[in-house]
């Protein structure tokens, strides 16, 4: 099981590797309005890695966070495109530079994990086309792995 310590850890390696600087967390003020007006309850696990770091842009893809620096990085940004999305309860977890987005589904977890899912953009950008990982820091971890 990969914990919050462990992507603290990663996302400390990949920044060191990089040369890179982790943009600072989101104030509690935007997490709690993203949560107030998303219409699911929003995990912990998430809003903790938001406070932690807030919309990173890393290699060619990002990590969305809630009104970062970068307005791409925003998840407000990806809803404009795909309102549906919210609907569902699928929170942009981030995407891959290639048009291609990372989500998870708010509805389908049980407070401890919550299903992440690859959106194929050549494919249906209203389906799921397969699982990436079995929870908000199993994802994180595994996504900033990529970049060392």
């Amino acid at each position: 099981m990969v914990t919050e310590y462990d992507v603290r850890g990663m996302l400390a390696k990949v920044a060191a590797e990089k040369g890179w600087e982790p943009p600072p967390g989101a104030v509690d003020e935007s997490v709690v309005a993203f949560c107030a007006e998303f219409p699911h309850p929003v995990p912990e696990a998430i809003r903790r890695w938001w406070r932690a770091c807030n919309g990173p842009v890393i290699g060619s893809g990002a990590l969305y966070g809630v009104d970062p620096r970068d307005r791409f990085s925003d998840i407000a940004w990806v809803y404009e495109h795909y309102p549906e999305w919210r609907d569902h309860g699928w929170l942009a977890m981030g995407e891959d530079g290639c048009g291609n987005y990372y989500v998870l589904d708010a509805v389908a977890g049980d407070r401890e994990h919550y299903p992440v899912f690859f959106v194929d953009h050549e494919i249906d950008m209203g389906r799921p086309d397969y699982l990436v990982a079995s929870g908000v820091w199993e994802f994180l971890w595994f996504y900033l792995s990529e970049e060392l």
